[in-house]
């Protein structure tokens, strides 16, 4: 997968297209048309400040989300949207500081049903508004694939 945005703290630039990210989720399938469930995410950027001071951020989202299927098959798209808590850690190498924020996703994909194997494609926008001192937001757009198993 891959994210594009920009993040500002003052004077911090993040450079998002440096992010490497994963993520694992379970989903239930409350009925023929509706999904619940939870994502956790790791994502990793690299930041350089005003100054030519550069460091990692790494960021940590567990997000409730919800999706609705819209057709039955073998082909069904589908639009979701999550709400969730992150936890960011900038580090330099020398000193680190933690902050906590509150993010939303919106997206949309196609999810490819094979029995029990089901292989899925999404675009999705995601926002992060801290909660803490600093007062950051982050934003951009993700392009996710992966596979789903269903027991």
């Amino acid at each position: 997968n891959s994210n594009t945005g920009t993040f500002y703290l003052d004077p911090i630039t993040i450079d998002t297209t440096s992010t490497q990210s994963s993520a694992i989720g379970m989903e239930w399938l409350l009925d023929d048309r509706w999904m619940a469930g939870f994502e956790l995410y790791k994502m990793n950027h690299d930041w350089k400040s005003s100054t030519g001071i550069t460091g990692e951020m790494n960021s940590s989202l567990v997000v409730f989300s919800g999706k609705h299927l819209f057709m039955r098959g073998p082909l069904r798209p589908y639009i979701g949207a999550g709400l969730g808590l992150i936890y960011v850690d900038f580090n330099t190498g020398d000193s680190f500081d933690t902050e906590q924020g509150v993010g939303g996703h919106l997206g949309a994909g196609i999810l490819f049903n094979f029995g029990r194997l089901a292989a899925y494609a999404e675009a999705r926008y995601i926002d992060i508004i801290s909660i803490g001192f600093s007062g950051f937001n982050f934003s951009g757009s993700g392009i996710y694939g992966g596979v789903r198993f269903q027991f």
